[in-house]
């Protein structure tokens, strides 16, 4: 009977152990999981912190996204609302493009990621910041001139941030065909002329309209010199939905050169992966896009400069792009509208002409940090 006690004992010694076991296990999973719960809470303060700060300040220097003498070095906070703006949330598109440092274009004017992560006060957090636009608007060429090589019809998709179609979206099309009676020469740029062409549609349920330039085109042909190689186009798309606008480019061919605008400043890189190989000449002159919703797209011409030089000391060192030591050349210039989209730049490249499209927003996503 002894024995029967003494093993009843144990059982239930046994049972109070493993339910004394199980109240701490119990107890230290609810302890990390209310640690984990303040972690999370107060990285959400953080993170909401950061946000405004990124989005309703604009940094100091308050335009340091148009001055690219700011660097690392000199920078002394960090945002990138638009300065004087009157709305929250405007973002400065030249601020933006500072943080684009995409593979296959190297950005000089790049902020180091580790630098704003301080001014930030994110030592010790890992963090990036990624940015995209509402939607976007991608061209494909449906009918091309045979003679000139000028794509006269294109269809135009409106993609939304989620990769979707997107209807109702107006859709405004500036083809801009350009053209040099003279041709290109071995040692100096074409002279070039350049014509508008201009169409509007709205998306349908399927995200995509036709833009049909054929008409006009066949009006303009009698006028443009014969032979592919003294004409070419460049087709610059703007899209409104609900208040909601966006800014896009088709160019055939940009003739072995990648370019960005950054404020005034035009970033040209030669790509040296693409064949065939041959030396780019550009033109002193250059033509800027300045949207306007409310009435037609306009262009005007502005004059290039070569940062470094005196000012309309057109050198071969600076016109001529190839595969030499320089990684990339910076050109300013003359006057750039704060509302122009884009920047063409003309040149000519193994006796042909080509167009070279800078935007002014990314043309991908942003992912930085």
């Amino acid at each position: 009977m002894v024995r029967m006690y003494a093993a009843l004992e144990y059982v239930a010694i046994s049972l109070v152990a493993v339910v004394l076991v199980l109240s701490t296990l119990s107890s230290m999973h609810a302890l990390v999981q209310g640690v984990k719960l303040v972690e999370s809470e107060q990285l959400y303060t953080v993170a909401e912190r950061v946000l405004n700060k990124v989005l309703l300040t604009p940094g100091r220097p308050i335009n340091w996204g148009t001055d690219l003498t700011v660097t690392e070095d000199n920078m002394t906070d960090f945002g990138l609302a638009l300065a004087g703006s009157q709305e929250p949330y405007v973002l400065d598109p030249d601020k933006l493009m500072r943080l684009v440092n995409y593979s296959w274009f190297g950005n000089p004017a790049f902020l180091d990621p580790r630098h704003v992560a301080s001014l930030l006060k994110l030592e010790g957090y890992g963090f990036a910041l990624e940015f995209a636009p509402l939607f976007t608007l991608r061209a494909t060429p449906l009918a091309v001139d045979p003679d000139t090589g000028v794509a006269v019809q294109f269809r135009v998709t409106a993609i939304n941030y989620e990769d979707m179609p997107l209807a109702n979206v107006n859709v405004t099309g500036l083809l801009l065909v350009l053209y040099s009676e003279g041709g290109c020469g071995l040692s100096t740029s074409a002279e070039v002329g350049y014509a508008l062409l201009r169409d509007s549609e709205v998306t349908g349920i399927d995200g995509s309209c036709t833009l049909d330039y054929s008409s006009e085109f066949g009006a303009l042909k009698p006028s443009l010199p014969s032979g592919g190689d003294k004409v070419t186009y460049v087709l610059i798309l703007y899209g409104e939905w609900y208040g909601y606008r966006t800014a896009s480019h088709y160019a055939p061919d940009q003739g072995a050169l990648d370019v960005y605008l950054i404020g005034p400043y035009v970033i040209a890189d030669y790509a040296v992966d693409a064949p065939p190989y041959g030396a780019v000449l550009l033109k002193d002159e250059a033509l800027e896009a300045l949207p306007d919703y409310s009435k037609l797209v306009e262009v005007q011409k502005v004059v290039i400069e070569c940062v470094g030089d005196e000012p309309g000391d057109w050198t071969p060192a600076c016109r001529v792009l190839n595969r030499g030591a320089k990684l990339y050349q910076l050109y300013r210039l003359e006057h750039v509208e704060r509302l122009a989209s884009h920047a063409i730049l003309v040149g000519c490249r193994l006796g042909r002409l080509f167009a070279y499209v800078a935007s002014k927003y990314p043309i991908e996503p942003v992912r930085y940090g």
